[in-house]
């Protein structure tokens, strides 16, 4: 049988060295480690969604200015996800530079939940509509 190589692990997380130990090796760690990265912009807090609603539609601000938009899992059904697939591609046959994404963006801007009671009522509607038996084919 043959034997397995041996395989030395290093601890060296930040891969900075300046000097390699001759009899091991192994490499050792500058005097000082790097400091961390500086964020690129100090992350500004969320508006309220209450807040974002009260202006009106033809404000002359935008209330999402200079923030960058998160990248989020979302998870939706086949039909639903279609379904907005089919409404982009038309827009974009009309002339308008859409995307999914501000589609979603403005579903959930215009017509999402305001507070928590609004929210609570749309997701019981939601488990309401799942709990129903599958339409028969």
């Amino acid at each position: 049988m043959s034997q397995r190589p041996t395989i030395t692990l290093v601890d060296n997380p930040v891969a900075v060295t300046t000097d390699i130990d001759e009899t091991t090796g192994i490499t050792q760690p500058a005097e000082k480690p790097p400091t961390q990265r500086q964020p690129r912009r100090q992350e500004q807090p969320a508006p309220k969604r209450a807040q974002l609603k009260q202006q009106p539609e033809t404000a002359e601000t935008n209330p999402y200015a200079g923030m960058r938009k998160v990248q989020a899992p979302v998870r939706l059904f086949p039909p639903l996800w279609d379904g907005l697939e089919q409404i982009v591609r038309e827009l974009r046959d009309e002339g308008h530079d859409v995307d999914k994404t501000a589609v979603l963006n403005a579903v959930l801007h215009f017509n999402g939940p305001t507070d928590i009671d609004a929210a609570r009522e749309l997701v019981n509607r939601w488990r309401a509509l799942l709990a129903k038996p599958p339409a028969r084919r």
